[in-house]
């Protein structure tokens, strides 16, 4: 489990949040630009050090002001995904995957990767023959094979079509159920957060306005300001499908 309580200013913006993400769970974070969720991200990866609070991942304190701890980002065991794929161009793809993962790696899971995410028949291509799906197909293997006790993803699959998008919210939901670890989402996709989310929350303007179980915020949100955000959202959707045909 990562349990999470922490406070960072940044200039005259204020964030703050506390949240628990238990094994197999994805947490679903949405709301406005410039609202917090990627500042939550940072966080909990080490990118930014909180003012307050702690972070702390299956038992394991991460950063602790008061304990006066603050483990490097490289050594939190924290696998990240982010909008870019972020491949080396002069490795192929199969060194590309396998560039963290160390000498002891799991080659059968190394092998359940290449498969789920369909990316066999490219494995001796450069990253410049690789079209933008293929190059985050590897960067999520890539991200996986280090077995990290939790996934941060942050818009991943914001630069591909829909089709490519559901394909990959399926096989990254997959993956996390099956190693039984944990997701937090940064999405300002309506149709994804729904998919993916275990449990999902709203942040404004720093601050945590509604959490709920499952599909809960989706379907029966409470606080007016959710209700306002996720209609317009569907209206987006809509539009954007509407255009799209």
């Amino acid at each position: 489990m990562i349990e999470i309580e922490v406070g960072k200013r940044l200039g005259s913006f204020s964030f703050s949040a506390e949240l628990k993400v238990r094994p197999g769970e994805i947490m679903v974070v949405m709301g406005e630009s410039g609202a917090g969720k990627s500042t939550l991200l940072d966080l909990v990866s080490g990118a930014k050090t909180p003012d307050q609070g702690f972070v702390r991942l299956n038992g394991r304190t991460l950063y602790s002001r008061e304990e006066g701890v603050n483990i490097r980002t490289y050594q939190r065991n924290i696998g990240y995904v982010t909008q870019k794929s972020n491949l080396f161009p002069h490795l192929n793809v199969r060194d590309n995957i396998l560039i963290g993962a160390g000498k002891d790696y799991d080659r059968g899971y190394y092998e359940h990767l290449v498969s789920i995410l369909n990316i066999g028949d490219h494995l001796d291509k450069k990253v410049c023959q690789l079209s933008g799906g293929q190059q985050k197909r590897v960067s999520i293997a890539r991200t996986f094979i280090t077995d990290p006790e939790i996934i941060l993803m942050d818009e991943p699959f914001s630069s591909l079509d829909n089709i490519l998008r559901e394909c990959l919210r399926g096989s990254i939901k997959k993956l996390i159920k099956e190693k039984d670890i944990m997701g937090i989402l940064v999405t300002h996709d309506l149709d994804e957060g729904y998919e993916m989310a275990d449990k999902a929350l709203i942040v404004r303007d720093g601050h945590i306005v509604e959490r709920r179980r499952g599909k809960d915020l989706f379907e029966r949100p409470e606080e007016d300001y959710t209700k306002i955000f996720i209609r317009n959202l569907n209206f987006n959707s809509v539009a954007d499908d509407l255009k799209a045909g």
